[in-house]
Order: C-alpha cells, then structure tokens, then sequence
C-alpha cells in the first residue's frame, strides 16, 4: 500500500479492505505491517498479507480508492518482496549516535527465542524496527541469555523500560525477571557486530535475523508440528543442509508456517535473493 494517511491506524488500513485486525475479511492476524522512516515516523506504506489469492485479489480490487482525502495505491507484493525489505531495514541512524534508542535484555532464559522475547514485550513489539530483535551469544555459540532490542525512537525505549523492567519471563517450568537497559545505538551496533562475527566462526551458516522470527508471513506447511524445534525442522531433510524460517506474530508461538531453504554452503545462502 502506498499514500496512507500518516495518522493510518491499524484498524483504518484493516477497515479499507472490508476486514478487521483479529483475522476477519481474509486478512491474516497482526498481518498487516506499517513501514517507518528512519526517524521512526510512518513513511506512508503499509505490508498486508491476506490467507488466499482470492482474498487478495479482492483486495487488489481497491487500488486507488480513497482513504479519507488521499487516494490509496495497491500493488501486489511477493515474499521475496518482502524478505529483501526486512533484508536491507536497518536501525534508524540518529544524527547523536549516544541516543538511546536500543534496548538490552539481561536474564533471559537460555532456551528463550526471538518468539519468547516478542510474546513478552506485547504491545511494544509494533514500535520494534524491522529485523531488530537479535539475541546474543557466548563465543562458543551458545546462548548468553541477553538479548538487543531496536526500536523506533528513544520515548518508545523508555516506556518499555518502564513497564518491563524487571518483569517476569515463563518458559517451560523457568520464571526469570528481565532487566530492560536503555543503550545508545553505537553500543547496540557493537553488540550486533560482535555477534556476527560468533557467527561466522561456526561450521553452520549464519542467518540474518531481520529474516527469522519477526513478522507473520504465511508460508503453510502442514508437515511441521507445532512443537517442532529448530534443531529437528533442520535434520528434516538430511539430503540437503536445510534452514527452517519460522514465523510469529506478536501474540502467537509457531504455528505450522513454516518454510524451508535448501543451501548447499554458506556462500550460497548469502547470494540467494528471492525464494
């Protein structure tokens, strides 16, 4: 969607194709997607994904129709679209780079994923820039239980901070309180890129997090049990080396959306473009 009022909630986007935020009118859940500038404001587009062709066809249906005074234009979209726009959204670059915009996680359960941090942070997830969750790792590859957070703006980290910090994290039978740490995005960046580099070290392929774990994309595979694990999803085809790509919306664990990729070797993985 392209020319949206700026004011454009959720629910206005929802309402211009006759559906509703909660799944109605063929519109996936939380499956509409408003893109920002980098000074965090709304850029005037927007990502909606809907459960069938037929529902999107609908939907294409309302190309230039008006929302309020300004005439919406509608473009059909693939995933590899999308995927390459996760791919190249990066965290907003303030003109203080010691602005704290970033957020910190300690205390984090050792087995806690992407999908963990994003149940637990509600209904701050929507302020969460692209690509912005990454969870941090021990030079053994093993997890650290810390994890950084990119959001849109230094306003939208302290009213995180204020009403997560220190709350409680279940997962499985484990309670652990969270600290929420404010930091400036130049540390972020730091901790970013000292994760990579753990990454590149190991014998797997390392997978950009703007790509795992963020945004509810509909890729059915009814092969895929809910409780899969990462680990088993990877083993699931043993002929190739496959990487799961799991994806979550902001209330929801794994459901049976799930795609695969097959990549021979690091190299190639890091040359594919669209799927």
């Amino acid at each position: 969607m392209r020319g949206l009022p700026y004011t454009a909630s959720l629910k206005d986007i929802a309402q211009f194709f006759d559906g509703d935020v909660e799944g109605g009118g063929g519109i996936v859940k939380n499956g509409i997607i408003v893109l920002l500038r980098h000074d965090g404001r709304p850029s005037g587009e927007a990502y909606v994904f809907f459960y069938t062709d037929a529902h999107l066809k609908t939907a294409l249906e309302k190309n230039k129709h008006s929302m309020g005074n300004r005439y919406i234009e509608i473009f059909k979209a693939s995933l590899g679209n999308y995927i390459e726009l996760m791919k190249t959204s990066n965290c907003p670059k303030p003109s203080n780079t010691d602005v704290c915009s970033c957020i910190r996680l300690r205390g984090l359960p050792f087995e806690a994923k992407e999908a963990d941090i994003i149940s637990f942070l509600r209904e701050f997830f929507q302020h969460v820039i692209f690509g912005g969750i990454h969870l941090l790792f021990k030079e053994n590859g093993t997890s650290s239980g810390e994890a950084v957070i990119q959001m849109s703006s230094e306003g939208v980290v302290n009213d995180t901070v204020k009403t997560l910090n220190k709350s409680y994290m279940f997962i499985s039978s484990k309670k652990r309180y969270i600290e929420f740490l404010p930091i400036s995005t130049s540390f972020a960046d730091h901790l970013i890129s000292k994760n990579t580099e753990i990454f590149n070290q190991q014998n797997f392929p390392y997978i950009p997090q703007s790509l795992v774990y963020q945004y509810p994309i509909m890729v059915p595979s009814p092969f895929f049990p809910n409780q899969m694990s990462g680990q088993a999803a990877f083993s699931f085809q043993p002929m190739f080396q496959t990487q799961p790509f799991y994806f979550f919306n902001s209330e929801e664990n794994a459901t049976n959306n799930v795609m695969t990729m097959n990549v021979r070797n690091h190299q190639n993985f890091q040359n594919t473009q669209q799927f």
